[in-house]
């Protein structure tokens, strides 16, 4: 996956094995753009700007206006589908810690894009330690080797995969869902070294190591926005 500005527009812009363009903005407020592996980016680029009206007007409908998320001691946010509440302390040191249904945030200064910037990362330090024992865990079972985990402020997706490096994407946001779900995800993105496709056989492997896969994905569609945070 990669980042684009077009016309002022930030697209993700993932390349597939497809025939035809295709453009989507999510219920999140992303515009995502899957693009033909032989497509010139001169022509793509042409095709998108040629649907700007169409996707200044989803946008308009979807995009948030303001955050959902104030950063402020008290707030409370999912943490891998648990409740904590928010406390901002400040500290010389930059750190966090989790106790007794609070989550500890310590940094250098009140200031609302210092905290903002340091609790992002304690989410993705968080979610990258747990989602090594899930990669781990699956790796061993697969037989299948990942290469490097990498965390991202993606909406579009929950997960994407690298079969050529074997490097593996997360989305952020999968650090407010239950665990079952970053459980799914990981073997998701794993099954794809072996299969690039979601066809007959991706879904035999996915079923053959872990059974009802089907219903965490469907919980996902059906529940995954209530838990983001909207940094």
């Amino acid at each position: 996956m990669e980042k684009k500005v077009i016309n002022g527009i930030e697209v993700e812009i993932y390349k597939k094995k497809v025939k035809n363009l295709r453009i989507k903005v999510s219920s999140f407020g992303s515009v995502i753009m899957t693009v033909p592996f032989l497509m010139p980016e001169s022509k793509y680029v042409t095709l998108f700007k040629s649907k700007i009206d169409w996707v200044k007007k989803h946008l308009k409908d979807k995009r948030p206006k303001e955050p959902s998320f104030s950063y402020e001691s008290g707030e409370e946010f999912y943490l891998f589908g648990e409740r904590v509440k928010l406390r901002v302390e400040i500290s010389t040191k930059k750190q966090f810690y989790i106790y007794d249904g609070e989550f500890i945030l310590f940094v250098k200064n009140l200031k609302k894009q210092t905290v903002i910037s340091d609790f992002e990362n304690a989410l993705k330090s968080i979610l990258l330690e747990k989602s090594k024992f899930y990669f781990d865990k699956w790796s061993k079972l697969t037989g299948l080797k990942y290469n490097q985990i990498r965390i991202h402020k993606t909406t579009s997706r929950w997960g994407s995969c690298n079969v050529k490096t074997a490097n593996i994407n997360l989305s952020i946001y999968l650090v407010n869902l239950p665990l079952i779900c970053l459980d799914y995800v990981v073997l998701h993105e794993l099954c794809h070294l072996r299969h690039a496709n979601h066809g007959a056989e991706f879904k035999a492997m996915l079923s053959n190591y872990m059974q009802g896969w089907e219903l965490v994905k469907t919980y996902m569609k059906n529940n995954g926005e209530k838990f983001k945070i909207n940094f």
